[in-house]
């Protein structure tokens, strides 16, 4: 049975976070607490902004952060 974490719980020895979709070996440990059935498409994430890699690219995230502090935004 297919199902999707509607808390954080923890099931097959690994933390399930929220909208995490997982198989159940037995509809015997499906938890209605923390669990609902999966019927459709997993939902969408949203992406992060790309963290910075380099020191170059810190150092300019950075300057413009200052920028906008000085500036008032």
């Amino acid at each position: 049975m297919k199902v999707r974490a509607t808390k954080v719980g923890f099931y097959g020895g690994f933390r399930r976070r929220v909208g995490e979709e997982f198989v159940l070996s037995n509809a015997k440990q499906f938890s209605a607490k923390w669990m609902e059935k999966a019927t459709g498409p997993a939902p969408v994430k949203a992406e992060k902004a790309k963290e910075p890699e380099t020191f170059s690219e810190m150092n300019l995230l950075n300057d413009s952060q200052i920028k906008k502090v000085r500036e008032g935004k």
